[in-house]
């Protein structure tokens, strides 16, 4: 082969892998293209989803903790009333020479409007709405009872006040564990953690668990 040749098939032989390298660098910067291009978009995903993630727990914090404080004074309403309404009760049984200066008609309408917002605030659907809101009825029913029993009365109310901390240590409990996860809890695990609080109030013996297995 002449010198000529061999220059020109160098040359033809060198641009071919120039070729080459160019392709092989094409391919490389639209890989990476790709690459930074997924990226960035996975990258603005994750933000979106901690954007929406963010927002939901602001607004279940919110919404949750005004519920909760406010569910909590109606109890605290409740209770109160029926306290007021217990001893004017006891003292016309003791039959004393003193007149109670107690509006009967006045604080059992009282009663039953309290009864109404907790019945309103609580999930008809939720077991323990139901328990509490049958032992609040039942409250109010026992001031007419003409075998009216001081010790009838104590075991209704311990047993309000039972429903009452399940209620509202439950919800707590749910707010938290809703923040963590970022989302609302099924209603299957808002279910469980009322039983577990329940289990747990129980074996300090401030109820009977009958009760509630039983519902």
């Amino acid at each position: 082969m002449s010198n000529g040749n061999q220059y020109i098939e160098a040359a033809k032989i060198a641009a071919e892998t120039a070729s080459e390298n160019a392709q092989i660098t094409l391919k490389i910067a639209l890989i990476s293209a790709v690459i930074t291009l997924i990226g960035a978009g996975l990258t603005a995903w994750i933000t979106l989803r901690n954007a929406r993630r963010n927002a939901l727990v602001e607004t279940i914090c919110k919404q949750r903790i005004e519920w909760v404080n406010n569910l909590r004074a109606k109890f605290v309403d409740f209770n109160t009333l029926a306290e007021e309404y217990y001893l004017a009760v006891k003292m016309l049984t003791n039959e004393t020479d003193h007149e109670p200066s107690f509006d009967f008609t006045e604080k059992y309408h009282s009663l039953e409007r309290s009864k109404n917002h907790i019945k309103l605030l609580l999930n008809p659907n939720e077991v323990f709405a139901e328990l509490l809101t049958n032992q609040l009825n039942e409250v109010i029913t026992l001031f007419f009872k003409d075998d009216f029993e001081t010790e009838d009365y104590e075991k209704l109310i311990n047993s309000v006040e039972f429903f009452q901390q399940i209620i509202l240590k439950s919800e707590w409990k749910r707010l938290k564990t809703e923040i963590d996860k970022g989302r609302e809890l099924t209603p299957i695990e808002v279910r469980g953690i009322y039983q577990k609080i329940a289990r747990r109030f129980s074996k300090h013996g401030q109820t009977s668990y009958s009760i509630i297995k039983a519902s």
